[in-house]
């Protein structure tokens, strides 16, 4: 899963319209997409997504889903799977491409809807990554320097006396 569906498994305040899927663009993988189709019933179909593209849209679901068969910016499947997050709901399993893959995705796009939502996508690979350095990783920078002193000045406490 990439895209504005992927950024929000990660947090991202975000909404979005459709749920896009990078796959290998193989024949394969085509007759797999057109099987899902047709498994969710006869009012879904595959269409192209744009004259530019060789993504496929299933038309008719809700939400709409995008299969693309490649990423802006040069990231290619295999490396943004290195890095993605996978979870399993229900009895399926998804592969959710990692926060930074999806900003790097929408910079390259450079459309103005991706342009709109860098900012916030970067804020949460921010506080992202803030979390994950532990509970000192929000300290304003003054706390964090007043704690430090404080830990230096702190006397080592005595050691109780062992019995001989």
């Amino acid at each position: 899963m990439v895209g504005v569906s992927a950024a929000r498994f990660h947090g991202t305040p975000l909404v979005t319209e459709d749920v896009d899927f990078l796959v290998r663009d193989t024949p394969l993988n085509r007759r797999k997409i057109a099987r899902v189709a047709a498994a969710l019933g006869p009012e879904i179909r595959m269409a192209r997504l744009g004259e530019l593209t060789t993504a496929v849209r299933l038309q008719g679901s809700d939400p709409p889903v995008d299969f693309l068969f490649a990423l802006g910016g040069g990231l290619r499947f295999e490396s943004v799977r290195s890095r993605a997050t996978k979870i399993s709901p229900g009895s399926g399993r998804v592969w959710v491409a990692s926060l930074q893959d999806v900003i790097a995705s929408k910079e390259a796009a450079d459309r103005p809807k991706d342009k709109a939502t860098l900012w916030i996508l970067k804020q949460t690979a921010e506080i992202n990554q803030r979390l994950a350095e532990g509970p000192g990783g929000f300290e304003p920078p003054k706390v964090a320097e007043r704690r430090a002193r404080y830990r230096l000045k702190r006397r080592p406490r005595a050691r109780a006396a062992t019995r001989s």
